[in-house]
């Protein structure tokens, strides 16, 4: 799968997007060629996955920007 992902490490963001070996029982591996999925990493709520079946391009880096612009900024 590609994968893409980013980190926040004493106030640094580092991102990557690479194919990557997915185990066939984790979500990423189930998931029919045309969805995407992001999980965000959580102080409180440990992991959080949100799965989107069918989009394109546009819609997914569209909506992946706008989720990321509304997160609030760190403490």
């Amino acid at each position: 799968r590609l994968v893409g992902s980013a980190r926040r490490v004493a106030g640094r963001i580092t991102a990557r997007v690479a194919p990557t070996r997915v185990p066939a029982s984790e979500l990423f591996a189930q998931l029919p060629a045309m969805a995407n999925a992001l999980t965000y990493e959580t102080d409180l709520l440990d992991e959080i996955t949100v799965v989107q079946g069918g989009g394109g391009l546009v819609q997914t880096a569209y909506a992946l920007l706008s989720d990321l612009l509304s997160l609030p900024a760190p403490a």
